[in-house]
């Protein structure tokens, strides 16, 4: 259930943001990694919180974060879990009753999650709200959601 927290909170803080896209390939430019290593050093500074190694950063398409993030959720809550879920809830009148908790769920997160830290693998991932590749910085909202995800890798 630890991924599901991160989720939560990733999807929560994003919950107005549709969004869409990978520094391993393509590779990013040598404009995009200064920016982002700027974004880095600043979230560093801000937190005081030294980076101990390099962090493994993605920018995956929303088909590919969705994929993942519903055989994370899959995984973690079973069906048998997911009916007890589903019960509490309807017992505390927050779904109705007979609703499915896992499919509301990957319903919220493929469609609002901007980013998140995968701490089994230790990647970062960064979804575009373009749907495109990275260009030479990351556009506001991007960055935001960049230096949030990268809080996360630094806690871990």
């Amino acid at each position: 259930m630890k991924h599901l927290f991160s989720l939560i909170v990733a999807a929560a803080l994003l919950l107005a943001l549709p969004l869409a896209a990978q520094d391993d390939a393509p590779p990013v430019s040598a404009a995009l990694r200064a920016h982002i290593e700027a974004i880095e050093t600043f979230v560093q500074r801000q937190r005081d919180l030294p980076a101990l190694e390099p962090t493994t950063r993605r920018f995956p398409t929303r088909a590919e974060a969705v994929a993942h993030l519903r055989a994370v959720v899959e995984a973690e809550l079973p069906p048998e879990a997911n009916r007890r879920v589903s019960d509490f809830y309807a017992a505390f009148d927050f779904l109705p009753p007979g609703s499915d908790y896992r499919a509301l769920y990957l319903g919220l997160l493929g469609q609002q999650v901007g980013g998140y830290y995968d701490t089994d693998t230790q990647v970062m991932n960064v979804l575009l709200l373009r749907g495109d590749a990275p260009g030479d910085a990351l556009p506001l909202l991007e960055q935001i959601v960049y230096a949030h995800e990268y809080m996360h890798a630094l806690q871990d």
